[in-house]
C-alpha cells in the first residue's frame, strides 16, 4: 500500500483519482504504471484502516527480524569471543 487519503463526503472516484495519483507520484518520485482500487476506495475509513493495518504488519515483521538481533546483543554483552 503506497497511498491512502481520507476524503470528506462521498466524492465520485473519477474526480479523486487524479489528485491521489499526483500525491502518490510526489511521495514516491516515480510514475505509476498501474493503479488498483476497489469499492472500498469510496469509503474513507476503510482506506485509512487498510493502510494502517498494512503498515502495522510491516512493522510487526520488521520487529520479528530485529528482536533476535537485539536479544543476542544483550545476551552477549560483556562476553568476549575466544578462539577454541
Amino acid at each position: 500500500m503506497l497511498h491512502a487519503k481520507a476524503l470528506h463526503g462521498n466524492p465520485y472516484d473519477g474526480h479523486t483519482l487524479g489528485p491521489v495519483i499526483a500525491d502518490l507520484e510526489k511521495l514516491t518520485g516515480a510514475a505509476g504504471r498501474r493503479i488498483h482500487g476497489d469499492k472500498g476506495y469510496r469509503d474513507r475509513i476503510n482506506a485509512v484502516l487498510a493502510a494502517a493495518g498494512y503498515n502495522f504488519s510491516l512493522l510487526r515483521r520488521w520487529f520479528e527480524d530485529f528482536l533476535p538481533v537485539l536479544l543476542s546483543m544483550f545476551c552477549h554483552r560483556g562476553t568476549t569471543l575466544r578462539p577454541e
